[in-house]
């Protein structure tokens, strides 16, 4: 083995040796590393709705992969300041207790030069290094801290391993532990999770961008965060979900607007004369399939004319107007559909061929009923029985925010999670501290003057039910007392009780306020016949 690759050997092992050691040196800069990423686990890769011990796991990549940069680092700046071929051979000298012998040798042999002189230096070195274990001659060297360095040392260990505790824990295994998940909470991620299934039941299945759907899928995700104990995700969820709703809505009634549009259309109102009183707009139209008269035949003609006009803008609105997203395929398919056929009849009519007139009416009365099957009644009522589970988890989850941290067992709650009089649902209930009768509670001002605390809000708090611009409404209200059909009753509260909802979370009310208005909407609730309890 010539000096050059003894030498070539020599600074390949000083090279390794001076980057360990620069890690030994600087250990407490790596440690420091692993402190910050594995304490910033819980703000830059939260859990979400993933199991507990992926916290761990997720801790130990950010702990592991900063302290990787560290090490990287270093190791960098190490690697320029390593020794050279010429420094490995000095230190080759200075093992070996030579002075210049192996350098020399090493520097001649390097420039390739000649001569006597020059071969007994280079025949020199090249004994000097025959047959030496350069791990046994190139040890590491020991690195001496002082007081202070092991302190530090010592301290950065310690602050690793709680930061691996902080990350790895994470706040949702906290929060439940200081306040478990109620059964109240439970059970209302459960009804919402039903209400959640009825409502993709319900969507277009051709409309991809479907609010129900979107609805849907918020409201799953509000029970599963509820079920998990994320209180917060669950909030947010459900705010979502209302903002999917209150979109579901407004296309629920356009709809129910188009329908009543083409039904008025087919009674003839607005003819003058007194228009003929349909159930529906389908029912209107297996009205004019009964017709057999040839006079009266050919008179429906301009009705027809009108209906298929509606239905056509119906179409046209249902499609969104050619904008992405602001239409249902399916429903706009219908409505062509429908007026196809109605334009099929009216032109029967015309030349007064009955049989033809009365298929093209049923293709019609058959399109038609589908589209009020989806969009009528049955889809509301899906709405608002969603609107009233995502309210009822409302209010489960600031109950459960709440209640003292005392473990399993809530204040206010029985074993079964029911509310208790005088736990901290006990205003609700008769006879109770916030019992709307007896004027008791935090926020009276004149006990047993509920109506006197009904706060004036500023907003749109308009309730989220087709009730036809307050015309159902305000029947229903008109009906209280006077025999009117408690159902009604019960149909439309969900949606002002949401609305309230909307309005206490939005801040819309004073906060001294926001105890009265609820204990009052708690007691105009119906109760499970649909009267007001």
């Amino acid at each position: 083995m010539t000096i050059g690759q003894t030498v070539t050997r020599a600074t390949a092992r000083l090279g390794r040796l001076h980057l360990r050691a620069a890690l030994r040196q600087h250990l407490a800069f790596v440690l420091f590393a692993i402190t910050v990423g594995a304490s910033l686990r819980p703000f830059v890769w939260s859990l979400g709705a993933q199991a507990s011990w992926h916290a761990v796991v997720r801790t130990g990549i950010l702990g592991g992969g900063a302290g990787l940069v560290a090490m990287a680092l270093l190791l960098g700046r190490a690697w320029r300041s390593r020794p050279t071929p010429l420094a490995s051979a000095r230190r080759l000298d200075a093992a070996l207790s030579l002075e210049e012998v192996v350098a020399s040798g090493y520097a001649f042999e390097r420039a390739g030069r000649d001569g006597e002189v020059v071969a007994i230096v280079r025949q020199r070195a090249l004994s000097a290094v025959h047959g030496i274990d350069l791990r046994r001659l190139l040890r590491p060297a020991k690195i001496e801290r002082t007081r202070r360095g092991r302190l530090v040392l010592r301290a950065s260990i310690a602050f690793v391993l709680g930061a691996l505790a902080f990350g790895g824990v994470d706040r949702l295994v906290v929060a439940r532990l200081l306040r478990p998940v109620t059964a109240d909470e439970r059970a209302a991620a459960a009804e919402l999770r039903k209400a959640a299934d009825a409502l993709a039941a319900s969507a277009d299945p051709h409309d991809k961008d479907d609010p129900k759907l979107a609805a849907a899928e918020a409201a799953r995700k509000a029970a599963a965060a509820t079920e998990r104990g994320d209180r917060q995700a669950a909030l947010e969820a459900l705010d979502a979900m209302r903002k999917a709703e209150r979109a579901a809505e407004a296309r629920e009634r356009a709809q129910a607007k188009e329908l009543r549009s083409l039904k008025d259309a087919l009674d003839g109102k607005g003819e003058g004369a007194t228009p003929d009183r349909s159930a529906s707009a389908a029912d209107a139209i297996a009205k004019l399939g009964k017709q057999k008269e040839p006079a009266e035949i050919a008179k429906m003609a301009e009705r027809l004319q009108k209906a298929e006009a509606a239905a056509r803008a119906a179409a046209k609105a249902a499609s969104g107007d050619g904008k992405p997203g602001s239409g249902s395929p399916g429903t706009a398919n219908a409505w062509q559909s429908a007026a196809d056929a109605l334009k099929e009849a009216r032109e029967a009519a015309a030349r007064g061929d009955q049989a033809a007139a009365k298929a093209a009416l049923d293709r019609a009365e058959k399109a038609v009923r589908g589209l009020e099957k989806q969009h009528g009644g049955s889809a509301m009522q899906t709405l608002a029985s969603a609107s009233k589970s995502a309210s009822s988890l409302d209010r489960s989850l600031q109950g459960g925010a709440k209640a003292p941290a005392t473990g399993s067992a809530m204040a206010g709650e029985g074993k079964d999670g029911s509310p208790q009089p005088g736990g901290k649902d006990g205003g609700n209930k008769p006879g109770g501290d916030g019992d709307p009768s007896r004027g008791g509670g935090p926020g009276d001002r004149t006990p047993g003057n509920v109506a006197a605390e009904r706060p004036k809000v500023e907003g749109d708090l308009q309730a989220r039910a087709d009730v036809h611009e307050g015309e159902k409404a305000a029947g229903v209200i008109d009906g209280m007392g006077k025999g009117g059909d408690p159902k009604d009753y019960k149909a439309i509260f969900p949606a002002y009780d949401t609305a309230v909802e909307d309005g206490l979370r939005e801040e819309l009310v004073p906060a001294a306020r926001r105890p009265a208005v609820r204990r009052y909407f708690e007691a105009i609730r119906p109760d499970d016949n649909g009267a007001m309890r």
